[in-house]
């Protein structure tokens, strides 16, 4: 998935297509002198950098609660508990989210962004959210409960079949949609990409190479995208495709896990 030439064209001209003033080698010389607040996660003017989808964490769900049996979501070795769960035959949670930003590119040292040696969805605040308020989302999902008289509740059914499952993070978009700012031009080029046959093609290829049971949709809502016309924002153009491809699988949606909101937890999509 690494080499997808024809991707990158597409992502390219959408880029010029969005804001023809945007100049991506002014962006990557920002960059170098290190006073751009987020960087622009491009190799060179015409290269955009890929974040790769990872497995960082086995979850086990029980009747008791759920659980990490193990947990790598926010560690700094998690490409190699990739390549350990990438193997084993256990089921799948897809978390999925729009696209990377600053964080699953660079490392901030002393001021200074660095290119990480691998990029990884979800670093950051975002990555911390998610290990924070998985479990708790998972398990307050699990359990539908009722109200007695007296306030208490009890778990009257479950919703998610009990055992361990692989949590993947899924980049819907594997390029830097924000191009290292978090404007209007994120929404837009994020919704205009991923309206692309070729682009959904590509999310959905992703989704059945690791065959997710589970698949949460908490993708931001993209309020801008639509000031150009566009039919749907960006959380319901993903899930659109979701519903349309993965009509068989269990599919919640939930917050963004860069917001505070990701601790209410999911619902049936």
């Amino acid at each position: 998935m690494c080499n997808k030439p024809d991707l990158t064209e597409n992502f390219l001209e959408v880029v010029k297509t969005v804001d023809s003033s945007i100049d991506i080698e002014a962006k990557l010389a920002v960059n170098a002198d290190g006073k751009r607040s987020f960087p622009c996660a491009f190799k060179d003017a015409k290269t955009p950098m890929i974040c790769e989808d990872q497995c960082v964490a086995v979850i086990e769900i029980k009747c008791c609660g759920v659980f990490f049996e193990s947990n790598h979501i926010n560690k700094a070795k998690r490409d190699r508990a990739d390549k350990q769960y990438r193997n084993c035959d256990l089921p799948v949670i897809a978390l999925v989210i729009e696209s990377p930003h600053a964080d699953e590119f660079f490392v901030k040292q002393q001021k200074v962004y660095e290119k990480r040696k691998r990029p990884q969805p979800a670093m950051g605040d975002t990555g911390e959210n998610i290990e924070k308020y998985i479990l708790g989302n998972l398990a307050k999902y699990q359990c539908i409960n009722d109200q007695k008289e007296d306030g208490a509740y009890f778990v009257t059914s479950s919703r998610l079949t009990q055992g361990k499952y692989r949590l993947y993070l899924v980049n819907a978009v594997q390029y830097q949609c924000s191009l290292g700012d978090l404007g209007h031009g994120k929404d837009k080029i994020f919704n205009t990409f991923f309206s692309q046959e070729d682009a959904q093609n590509d999310f959905v290829k992703r989704l059945n190479d690791i065959n997710p049971t589970i698949i949460i949709n908490c993708c931001t809502k993209g309020d801008n995208c639509c000031t150009i016309g566009d039919k749907y924002q960006n959380r319901e153009l993903v899930q659109k495709v979701i519903n349309e491809n993965f009509a068989d699988r269990k599919r919640l949606i939930g917050y963004h896990p860069s917001s505070a909101h990701f601790a209410h937890g999911f619902k049936d999509a």
